[in-house]
Formats: structure tokens, C-alpha cells, sequence
């Protein structure tokens, strides 16, 4: 293998730093080797506007094979958000934008070390979350803060933007602190007079310069949007330039930049925080890039961390659907499938040819008048009993046949096909999500029994109102126990109880965001 076939190989296959070379040759003898691949990332190399915190110039390796990667991944994004854009049913676009949203906050709770439970995401994203954990707020507010920039207009990724997010994320309509001016620890006082130390964020007196320049890098249009979303994730992850949320801000930023290269604010549906997730092949990243100033490593890892999930958010776009289009479907009743059978049997049978050997004659005349009008010349002799010889000139109409056996049921004047296309009553919540909310009710609140948690995620369509007879004929219980059960879940803050006319009604209440 010449040199250049080592340097693609190790580049445009697999962007490998130097010990990843190491293990990938099974030899500590690779200075040869890494010397070219440099030299041939170097002939490929664009240097960027930015400079990392030791004050080397970031740059991009945009040789044939990463290029064509990158093109790939962001064809992969804009296809996948116009699956949602086109997407009309608004049931079926609210469950895409939760299985999209419960990916994201998923991957918010690893790299922010919130510790909640995947019900408690569901249920935070379904509105049924009703718990009063102090613990569970990064990521309330973090799905707020995505809800809000998903409701409007892509916002340009700037400084303003950042404010903006922030503020978001903090709850503050008006910031009172931007940049921080302090440093969290010793480290970066003693990474900077150290050569080749290794930053874990800029010290405080470095954020607004490097901050500038960065913002350079942000507007250039000469790099493509997925390598300068990519970098900007690492770039503020690497800076931290505020006191807290820096890793949130530098997901929505990278979300931000998509979402106006691409004109579409879904972009802020993309699971970006997986790229965070800690104990990963990023973390080595963090540090190697900021000692090469080479970009294209978190590029490429972001590639390759999104491009599998993106699969299978497509794959479950497709589930969604059909779900939806199974659900509108429902058994025929007796009275529709009579209707059905008979309207199966009068189709009349499929003609047989006179050319045939051996040709059946039909029992009943009405059956084999639309045979006998069309003119057949056979081709052999063919035995036909006289009954069903018919002159050529004669066409009578068919008459309804008189004798023992009719020859199909008339059929009432029913809309067969509209009743059939009615869909089922929609429920607030699928059959799935129903047996999550159960488990979650169960789980968070253990003042309620299994027949209250079954009843509440059964009947939780807002602007819905249910009775203490609905209980009752659900559990199987006495009325007592069930007008007792009813006024549980109201005293616990699920329905709100109302008095209509002479008796009680309940009607769920909006949870979730609330705390």
C-alpha cells in the first residue's frame, strides 16, 4: 500500500487521530504513516477565522472523501425534516415532534447529569407529568426553550441569539449577566503557562476576543452548514462562556445555524445532544482538537453520532403512520358485514369463455344475460342447451327473476363506504403511551391504586368532562368507591371538579411545565 492509499484510507474512510492509528495498525511504529497522513490532510486543509485558547488558528480538512460526507448528512437532515413538514394530520405531527423531542431530552439529561426517568420524559412530553422535583427543572426548562424557538422563525445565530436562549433557559425575560467574569477553577491559570496545556474552558479575561472571532466563523458562508453547526457545539463547549448552561447553549446554537442554513426551524427537533454524551469518543476529541486545531474530528464524529439516529427517526415516522392509519380502522358490525357478503355476492362471476372445453351452463338465466348479448363465433362445436339460446337481435332488458331461490338480496339504501371510512373516536393518548402512564402514575404518586392510574390515562382528553358513572362501569366497583376514586384524583390535582346541573362532573387538568 503506497502512501497515498494509507493517507486515504485514514482520512476519507476513517478520520483516525494518532493513537487511534496506533491501535488500528497494532504497531507503535506509525511515525511514517502519520507524516503522510498529515501531508495529505494538509494539501486539503481551510483555515477557519477562529483561534482555539492557546491561540492556534482552527482549520478543516476538506479532502473528496470527508467532503462527500458532509454532503450526505446534511442531503440526509433536509430530507428528514421535509418528512415532518409534509406531514398534515396534526395527531400524527404532535406524536413525530415527541418522538423527536424525547430523543433530545433524553441525551439533555446525560450530559447535564439530570437524573429523571425515561417515564417522566414521556409523561413531561405527553402533558400528563405531574411531579414536584426540583431535580427534573434543567430539563423542564430545556424542553420550554425548545418549544419556544420551534414556534417561530429561525432566529440568526449570533450574540443576540445566545442572550436570547439563555435568558430562555435561566427564565429571565431580561438578562442581568452575559459572558462570565470569573473562572470555575485553577485549571485554566495553569493549563495557560504550560505548553501544550489542555483547557477544559478559556480563563474569563480570553472570552470576549475569542468570542468575536468566533462569531466570524459562524457567518462564513464558505463552509457548509453541518461543519460550522459541528464546530460551534465544540467551540462554546470548549469556551463555556457563561457561568452555567454552556452545553445547552452550544447545542441550540449548532440547531440555530441549521435551522437558517436550511430555512427550517425543525432543525431544532435534531438530537444534537447526543453529541455530548459523556464516556464517548468525543471526549478524547475535546482534547486532541484543541491541540491540532484540526475541526474536522468533531465534525466527522458528529456525522457519525446523528447519522443512526436520523435512521431511526425515520423509522419511526413510518410506525407513526401506519399506527395512525390502523387506528381509523375498526371491525365491521354484524349489520355492515351482511351488507358487505351481499353485496360480494351479486358481483356476478367472472365469464367463462365459450373456448373452453368444457363450458358449465349457469343455472339461472339472469346470471348469463351480459354473456349471451355479446356476439361470440366459437371455433368448435360447443353443446348448448336450447333454454339459454337467445337471438342475436333480440336484447330484452333483464327482468327480476321469479321462483324459489332469488338471485341476490336487494340492498337498503345505505352509504356502505362512508360508514366503513368513520374512524374511530380519537383518544388522547395511544394504547402504548396509555400503559407508560399508568406505570408512571404508579410510580410517581403512590397515594393512587392501579384502577385510579387506569381510569386517568384512559380519560385525560383536555376539554373532556367524565362522570363517577364512567368509573364505576370501568373498575367494576360500587359507586362509593368509585365517586371516592374520582374525587382522589381531583383532590390530587388531576381533574377539576364541576357541578352540572345535579350532578358531578370532571374534567382533566393541563400538566407538565407547571412547576
Amino acid at each position: 500500500m503506497n502512501e497515498k492509499e494509507w493517507a486515504l484510507q485514514y482520512t476519507d474512510e476513517q478520520y483516525l487521530t494518532k493513537r487511534e492509528l496506533v491501535q488500528a495498525m497494532h504497531t507503535s511504529l506509525v511515525d511514517g504513516y502519520w507524516l503522510d497522513i498529515r501531508a495529505y490532510r494538509g494539501k486539503n486543509a481551510q483555515p477557519l477565522p477562529h483561534r482555539t485558547i492557546s491561540n492556534q488558528r482552527f482549520w478543516l480538512c476538506l479532502s473528496v472523501g470527508v467532503r462527500a460526507k458532509i454532503a450526505a448528512f446534511e442531503d440526509g437532515v433536509n430530507h428528514l425534516l421535509g418528512l415532518v413538514g409534509k406531514i398534515d394530520d396534526p395527531k400524527v405531527k404532535e406524536e413525530v415532534f415527541r418522538a423527536f423531542l424525547l430523543t433530545c431530552l433524553t441525551e439533555a439529561a446525560k450530559f447535564s447529569k439530570t437524573n429523571i426517568s425515561p417515564l417522566s420524559i414521556k409523561a413531561l412530553l405527553n402533558g400528563t407529568y405531574h411531579e414536584n422535583n426540583s431535580d427534573h427543572l434543567p430539563i423542564i426548562s430545556y424542553l420550554k426553550t425548545l418549544r419556544f424557538f420551534l414556534s417561530k422563525d429561525p432566529s440568526k445565530p449570533d450574540a443576540d441569539f445566545l442572550g436570547e436562549a439563555y435568558g430562555a433557559l435561566l427564565g429571565e425575560e431580561e438578562l442581568t449577566k452575559f459572558y462570565r467574569n470569573f473562572d470555575f477553577d485553577q485549571s485554566a491559570s495553569r493549563a495557560r503557562y504550560m505548553t501544550g496545556g489542555d483547557f477544559r474552558y478559556a480563563p474569563f479575561e480570553a472570552i470576549e476576543p475569542l468570542m468575536n472571532e468566533f462569531f466570524l466563523y459562524v457567518e462564513d458562508e464558505h463552509v457548509s452548514v453541518a461543519p460550522r453547526a459541528a464546530g460551534s457545539l465544540y467551540f462554546l463547549d470548549l469556551v463555556k462562556p457563561f457561568g452555567e448552561k454552556n452545553q445547552e447553549l452550544a447545542v441550540l446554537l449548532a440547531k440555530a445555524i441549521i435551522a437558517q442554513g436550511l430555512g427550517n426551524k425543525l432543525a431544532f427537533l435534531l438530537p444534537f445532544e447526543a453529541v455530548l454524551e459523556p464516556g464517548t469518543r468525543y471526549d478524547s476529541l475535546f482534547i486532541e482538537t484543541q491541540h491540532s486545531g484540526d475541526l474536522t474530528y468533531v465534525v466527522l464524529q458528529t456525522i457519525d453520532v446523528l447519522n443512526p439516529l436520523l435512521v431511526s427517526l425515520e423509522s419511526q415516522i413510518k410506525d407513526i403512520r401506519v399506527a395512525a392509519y390502523r387506528s381509523e380502522m375498526r371491525p365491521l358490525s354484524p349489520e355492515e358485514k351482511t351488507i358487505a357478503d351481499s353485496r360480494k355476492a351479486s358481483v356476478p362471476p367472472k365469464q367463462m369463455s365459450l373456448l373452453e372445453e368444457k363450458p358449465t351452463p349457469p343455472e339461472e338465466p339472469v346470471e348469463v344475460a351480459p354473456a349471451v348479448i355479446e356476439p361470440v363465433v366459437p371455433v368448435k362445436p360447443v353443446v348448448v342447451e336450447p333454454q339459454i339460446v337467445v337471438a342475436a337481435p333480440e336484447i330484452r332488458p333483464v327482468e327480476k327473476p321469479v321462483g324459489p331461490k332469488p338471485a341476490a338480496p336487494s340492498l337498503p339504501k345505505v352509504e356502505v363506504e362512508a360508514t366503513l371510512a368513520i374512524p374511530a373516536p380519537e383518544a388522547g393518548l395511544s394504547e402504548k403511551e396509555i400503559k407508560e402512564y399508568i406505570q408512571y402514575l404508579l410510580e410517581s404518586n403512590p397515594n393512587l391504586n392501579k384502577n385510579q392510574a387506569t381510569f386517568l390515562s384512559n380519560h385525560c382528553t383536555m376539554g373532556h368532562y367524565y362522570t363517577i358513572q364512567q368509573f364505576k362501569k370501568d373498575a367494576r366497583c360500587a359507586y362509593e368507591t368509585a365517586r371516592t376514586s374520582m374525587d382522589k384524583l381531583a383532590h390530587e390535582g388531576y381533574y377539576e371538579k364541576k357541578q352540572l346541573k345535579n350532578k358531578f362532573v370532571y374534567t382533566p387538568v393541563k400538566q407538565g411545565e407547571k412547576n
